[in-house]
């Protein structure tokens, strides 16, 4: 008892000298620098994180140029994302990423809002609304598809040695975007990854969207991942199938010649699920683990 008393007069000791001193410094995610900058297009703030390869030199002291995936919700994603292909690519065989994410939060931060939300997001991911029942939303994707295609891009350009070759991330909302960036620039990327894809937005607009872009297009030699979670319940997995659906359609049709699409269900796996996040990395840059999700429409 003695001794025991001994270590607890100890600890209580530490204890308030630890909080005697200054404060610990914020935690930071390694080799990562954040931008802040307000749009000319849209007058909205934008948080932009930018998580370098761990082997990324300043220029002159370095030649190579990486690929670059744009993270929506990058406040929330790009921690997760980062941390998960620097710790499974450390043999290197996947090749290195340049990791943007694109966000909304206080510059230097990654915490959502108590109900995890952010401002202005459900704007910028929404295309504008075909149900006028609903007109106090507000939806701006077309401003924010320019942002980055006018703004953020050559930015990220600029200031980084990229290879232009480009990837879209986004879920929820922002697979809705990025379904919608597909139809509405296709060229501005070369890789599409759409998470529990919100297609029920809108009354279903997306698949309209679909369907006119369909018309006006012969070919589309892109990369399209679609997932969502399992337990996400029969309505975001049929919406999700229904849209692969008509994307192997288009290609069987001759529309989409080119395109290489990959979508699957994640068994038991909720909308916020980190599996998924896994799942589109394996998708898009194989080499991150053996075994790459095959393409849908010759696996059905």
């Amino acid at each position: 008892m003695k001794n025991v008393t001994i270590g607890l007069v100890a600890l209580m000791a530490t204890a308030s000298a630890l909080a005697a001193q200054e404060p610990w410094p914020a935690a930071t995610l390694p080799n990562t620098e954040v931008h802040t900058f307000r749009s000319r297009i849209n007058q909205r703030e934008y948080h932009v994180a930018v998580a370098l390869p761990m082997n990324y030199r300043a220029a002159g002291a370095d030649t190579m140029r990486y690929p670059v995936l744009y993270l929506l919700d990058g406040g929330a994603h790009l921690p997760l994302m980062a941390s998960m292909f620097r710790l499974t690519n450390r043999s290197g065989r996947t090749g290195d990423l340049i990791m943007v994410g694109i966000g909304y939060y206080p510059p230097g931060t990654f915490i959502p809002t108590p109900r995890g939300e952010t401002p202005g997001r459900n704007i910028d991911y929404t295309p504008a609304l075909t149900d006028t029942t609903t007109p106090q939303w507000r939806s701006d994707a077309a401003s924010f598809l320019r942002v980055l295609k006018e703004e953020l891009i050559p930015m990220i350009e600029q200031r980084y040695r990229t290879s232009r070759a480009r990837t879209l991330h986004g879920h929820s909302f922002g697979g809705v975007f990025a379904t919608y960036a597909l139809f509405e620039d296709p060229d501005l990327f070369d890789r599409y990854a759409i998470m529990s894809p919100a297609y029920w937005w809108d009354r279903e607009s997306m698949f309209t969207r679909e369907r006119a872009f369909r018309a006006r297009r012969t070919s589309l030699d892109k990369e399209v991942f679609l997932a969502v979670g399992g337990a996400e319940g029969p309505g975001m997995v049929g919406l999700m199938w229904r849209m692969t659906a008509a994307l192997c359609d288009g290609r069987g049709a001759g529309n989409y010649t080119g395109l290489k699409l990959r979508a699957e269900v994640v068994p038991d796996e909720h909308h916020n699920s980190s599996a998924l996040f896994a799942r589109s990395l394996k998708a898009l840059y194989p080499a991150f683990d053996p075994g790459p999700v095959p393409d849908v429409c010759v696996a059905r």
